[in-house]
């Protein structure tokens, strides 16, 4: 994928190729949010923020999980 993109930006070429898929890919890696749901409570990791939260394991924690991923809380 590395050669593909340098020849992209080699040519001048600005469009929706790898080079720009590479950028959407790494947008979207960078704003992931993962939840250890094992527990009595529920581990969750924003990566863009690097903000690190807990909540119950129960239908409130849930909610408040919910609330806090689309930043309403």
């Amino acid at each position: 994928m590395v050669a593909s993109v340098f020849s992209y930006d080699l040519n001048g070429y600005v469009g929706f190729g790898p080079a720009w898929q590479d950028k959407v890919r790494k947008r979207q890696m960078d704003d992931t949010i993962g939840i250890d749901i094992s527990k009595d409570k529920l581990d969750a990791y924003w990566l863009s923020n690097r903000e690190h939260r807990q909540f119950c394991n129960d239908r409130k924690g849930v909610k408040a999980l919910a609330l806090w991923a689309l930043r309403l809380e």
